[in-house]
């Protein structure tokens, strides 16, 4: 279902409801599939054909952003690539590749002194990242999920180490979140580097739109 309505201020938006407008994502998928759309969202690819699909239009130029239920940047690449067989997976790496744009995930974490805050995992689509997509060289996207301005990429584990130290989130709480204890304990940025790194994403954010 459609959750949230979206005016059209500056630009025309159609939002399209599975079971009122289409029958499903590929039939909504190819109803556009000619038009000249400017941005797409959709808010789940669980299938094969679908993602297929979305890296085609991707391919024509269009940004595309798809909502996924994964906890973190690797497991979305591997999930991306992995729902082909092995065929057709080269043919996936290269599209991905070529139309990389980023990846964010997202935890809403226990604040110290009540309330929450949100922790990321960012991939940006640097060109070592699309490198490493167009290879298949998976296991190398964790080598690149550090706090750099030239990347602009952030590991969760380094991201949450930074709020611990910061003293917004405890410890515990951060280790519930993780994704590899031992490498969130071995993170040793400070509170101000995950600002640093914030102030220059979102320029960078601000400069591009």
């Amino acid at each position: 279902p459609v959750e949230y309505l979206f005016v059209g201020g500056k630009s025309l938006v159609e939002q399209r409801e599975i079971g009122r407008d289409v029958l499903s994502f590929e039939e909504g998928l190819k109803s556009i599939r000619n038009r000249e759309i400017d941005v797409l969202v959709v808010s789940e690819a669980a299938s094969p054909s679908l993602i297929f699909e979305l890296l085609e239009i991707a391919q024509k130029g269009t940004l595309v952003f798809v909502v996924m239920d994964i906890n973190s940047a690797v497991n979305v690449v591997k999930q991306l690539i992995e729902s082909f067989d092995s065929q057709k997976q080269n043919l996936v790496k290269l599209l991905l590749g070529e139309n990389f744009g980023g990846i964010i995930c997202t935890r809403l974490v226990p604040r110290l002194g009540g309330g929450r805050i949100l922790a990321l995992e960012i991939l940006n689509g640097s060109p070592a990242a699309k490198t490493i997509l167009k290879e298949g060289k998976i296991h190398q996207i964790t080598n690149i999920l550090q706090i750099t301005e030239k990347e602009l990429s952030i590991s969760l584990d380094r991201f949450l180490a930074d709020i611990v130290q910061s003293g917004e989130v405890a410890l515990e709480e951060a280790i519930k979140q993780c994704i590899d204890e031992n490498n969130l304990k071995d993170q040793g940025a400070s509170g101000a580097a995950l600002i640093s790194f914030l102030e220059t994403y979102y320029s960078c954010i601000e400069n591009a739109s």
